[in-house]
């Protein structure tokens, strides 16, 4: 049984090309309108052959190493890894985006679900962030790291000085220091 395991174990962290988990090419509907002009050059965004090596974790099917054609974007990442999971970010994530040799490419959690509109404020332009300029203080305290106290602050902060002009101006509220910064940019907006 041990070594079993130890195989499927071996299996999941072993490189997969993108080929051997493709659907057919007569089973591949493609979608959108036709290219024109220069867009229809296939040669300038076509992938090379040489292969990449991507990691890809976090929200996925299957995560794991993958092997894809160079010039491979992330959603080809993540059709090889079997596409994304319940609960997978699917609006931060960049489909569209070139990837390169040896990159981790993590699909992370969306916080959407865990965060209800009236917490976002009324003019947030994105879903799932919360404004600082409109969030009151039990908005705010739905941020990882910022409890009752630090909420004060960010509305005593914001009503002394006017609105944050930048997300980054959180530095000047006391008890906001750079890693609770780091992990606030990705779920506030002003």
């Amino acid at each position: 049984m041990l070594l079993v395991i130890l195989g499927w174990w071996w299996w999941q962290g072993q490189p997969r090309s993108l080929e051997s988990l493709a659907p057919p090419a007569s089973e591949v509907l493609v979608t959108g309108a036709p290219l024109t002009g220069a867009e229809s050059s296939v040669s300038e965004f076509a992938p090379s052959e040489t292969p990449i090596t991507v990691h890809v974790i976090g929200r996925v099917r299957n995560p794991g190493i993958y092997s894809l054609p160079s010039g491979s974007r992330v959603a080809a990442a993540i059709e090889a890894a079997g596409g994304l999971s319940s609960g997978a970010d699917r609006i931060k994530i960049n489909l569209a985006r070139q990837l390169s040799d040896g990159e981790q490419l993590r699909v992370r959690r969306s916080l959407t679900g865990d965060l209800s509109s009236a917490a976002t404020g009324a003019d947030s332009p994105s879903v799932g962030l919360i404004n600082i300029n409109t969030a009151d203080i039990a908005a705010l305290q739905q941020l990882s790291g910022i409890g009752p106290v630090l909420a004060q602050r960010i509305v005593d902060w914001r009503e002394t000085h006017g609105q944050f002009a930048d997300v980054e101006v959180l530095s000047e509220v006391a008890g906001i220091g750079p890693v609770l910064l780091t992990s606030l940019r990705p779920l506030v907006t002003v």
